[in-house]
């Protein structure tokens, strides 16, 4: 039930585990240690997962206090969301790199765990017939098993030359590209159509002020000449 405290004129340094390392020393100075009663403390104990590293080891924490660690996983895997143990539910960061269980209450377990992920790449053929662009989705690293989402600038096919993903398909308008169940690091090649030329509206003749004026003229003479007729 007691926590040390220390104090003394080394510079403030960093409590992990047992063990306490000083700020950066530069002449002769002391460290004093002093211990108070911080009521009842609780381990929290992490495993040790195949896959990657978990950072932070095992924690001793006052009634209703909090445990983080942080996760490292190895080339090819992630961590899994899904954390087993006994110390309840915990909460990632938006990384999804570190978790912490809070409040801890007794002596605890967390078990973590790190799967397989592969990298889903998509691109556009050089051959493409017509232009377009991948907007979202050209490199993305997944867990196996889930799914990697494709999003295409405008309608477009898949080219089946360098296309290696499998069961894929695409969405009503053609322009997001889903590949389910992942498991193997693949690729996907894309490809236009050309996009239809849209015809500019013809231009319509006018007339100039002095087009209008030699018109009017002409009407003038034109309704002149039939009047002559009519009374001779």
């Amino acid at each position: 039930g007691y926590s040390p405290v220390f104090g003394g004129t080394c510079p403030a340094g960093t409590f992990i585990g047992n063990t306490y390392t000083t700020g950066a020393v530069t002449t002769d100075c002391s460290v004093d240690i002093s211990f108070t009663n911080v009521g009842p403390l609780y381990t929290a104990t992490p495993n040790s997962p195949t896959g990657g590293s978990v950072i932070g080891g095992e924690k001793v924490v006052g009634a209703g206090g909090s445990a983080t660690w942080k996760l490292v996983p190895n080339s090819g895997y992630l961590p899994s969301e899904t954390v087993g143990g006994t110390c309840g539910a915990g909460t990632w960061n938006a990384a999804k790199t570190e978790y912490t269980v809070s409040p801890i209450n007794a002596d605890c377990s967390v078990n973590f765990a790190f799967v397989a992920a592969y990298t889903v790449s998509a691109s556009v053929s050089a051959t493409s017939p017509g232009t377009g662009s991948i907007t979202a989705g050209s490199v993305q690293t997944v867990v196996t098993g889930t799914s990697a989402v494709i999003t295409l600038s405008r309608a477009g096919e898949v080219e089946t030359v360098g296309s290696t993903c499998t069961g894929g398909s695409f969405n009503a308008d053609k322009t997001t590209y889903t590949v389910p169940n992942v498991t193997a690091n693949c690729a996907m090649v894309f490809k236009f159509a050309v996009a239809p030329v849209v015809a500019s509206p013809a231009a319509i003749p006018t007339l100039s002020e002095w087009g209008m004026i030699i018109l009017t003229a002409v009407m003038g003479l034109a309704a002149f000449g039939a009047s002559r007729r009519r009374t001779s």
